[in-house]
């Protein structure tokens, strides 16, 4: 994605639309997503000089979308204490929101939100049923 476009697009509706309060709510969630986006993919590249630093090694593309995967199920898991009540939830709410965030994980643009994660649920229990099962259809780009 591109984010300088995302930043000019912010600009955009700003300027577009008469209702002030609504243009900038929506003009600070276009420049806080276009943020949001190069912070993680800077902070990816970081972990992945980093991990080539360390091994010597140069990871190759199926290494380091695997490492994406899991630092981005990691922060994810990370993050799940902040929920404010947390600690009641069941067992299904927990397993629900671990299966979502593997998902994610996966392929966010592609599972994300209440219709992605139906459709998730859907491809896992083909997995899960040992049909036929296409990986790269799954996946796709982070």
């Amino acid at each position: 994605m591109n984010t300088s476009k995302l930043r000019k697009a912010a600009i955009a509706v700003y300027l577009a639309t008469d209702e002030e309060s609504v243009a900038k709510d929506i003009s600070e969630m276009l420049n806080g997503s276009a943020y949001e986006i190069d912070r993680l993919r800077n902070e990816l590249s970081v972990a992945e000089r980093l991990v080539e630093e360390k091994t010597g090694k140069v990871n190759t593309a199926s290494e380091n979308r695997m490492a994406k995967i899991v630092s981005y199920f990691q922060n994810y898991v990370a993050t799940y204490s902040d929920q404010q009540n947390y600690k009641t939830y069941g067992d299904r709410i927990f397993i629900d929101d671990m299966l979502y965030g593997i998902g994610i994980a996966i392929n966010k643009y592609q599972y994300q939100n209440a219709v992605g994660y139906r459709l998730w649920k859907k491809e896992l229990l083909k997995f899960m049923n040992n049909q036929t099962y296409n990986f790269s259809e799954l996946t796709g780009k982070l």
